[in-house]
């Protein structure tokens, strides 16, 4: 699978090729605005990455035109306070464990986060039950993810990387447990990309 690509280009005439510099030292200022909205934050990734440079060239009569390129990085803002991203997120597992013949009880989860949109560095508050009717002792732990998706030539492929891990205290047979409002710290990553038709970057807690 072929790295996937997306092109931007902006362009700024400095002169309008009447303009010759002699000798020197010369500064030719610039300026430009970024498209709002439609343009997605630097990435680097294994399958593909968004990169942004300017690029400038000199022409010089009757030789090579000097170039030169110099990268920059562009953040994406996502407003985290519209209303979307403020409400709760609540998930229910039930599982059973079973060995051979022997089947033991369901082991239950419900689980809930304080919000859905968050900053590096903030911490994800999540309050959960724990139903253990099984026959083993079971220890809860939240683990956050970061899911990385290429798209190319009608393919996909995802890419998972595992961050911080909340653990908690162990829950015996035929118990119960709970979490309230524990915290698990959200260490410095790439915002969430969900403006690129060629990749997606987003996280969950697991």
């Amino acid at each position: 699978m072929h790295k996937a690509q997306k092109i931007l280009y902006l362009s700024v005439e400095i002169a309008d090729g009447r303009d010759t510099l002699t000798d020197g030292h010369h500064e030719l200022p610039f300026i430009f605005d970024l498209p709002m909205g439609g343009i997605s934050t630097s990435f680097e990734g294994k399958h593909g990455s968004i990169r942004y440079w300017l690029k400038a060239e000199m022409d010089k009569p009757w030789s090579f035109n000097h170039k030169t390129k110099k990268a920059f990085t562009v953040i994406s803002p996502i407003d985290i306070n519209r209303p979307e991203y403020q409400v709760q997120v609540e998930s229910n597992v039930e599982k059973t464990l079973c060995c051979w013949l022997c089947t033991s009880g369901p082991i239950s989860i419900t689980s809930r986060t304080d919000r859905r949109g968050y900053c590096p560095g903030e911490s994800i508050a999540i309050s959960a039950e724990f139903d253990n009717h099984s026959s083993r002792t079971v220890i809860p732990y939240a683990t956050l993810y970061q899911s990385q998706a290429f798209f190319a030539s009608g393919k996909s492929r995802i890419r998972r990387t595992k961050f911080t891990v909340l653990t908690g205290l162990p829950v015996a047979p035929g118990t119960r447990g709970s979490w309230d409002s524990q915290l698990l710290k959200i260490p410095a990553v790439t915002p969430s990309i969900i403006n690129c038709c060629v990749m997606k970057v987003d996280y969950y807690v697991k």
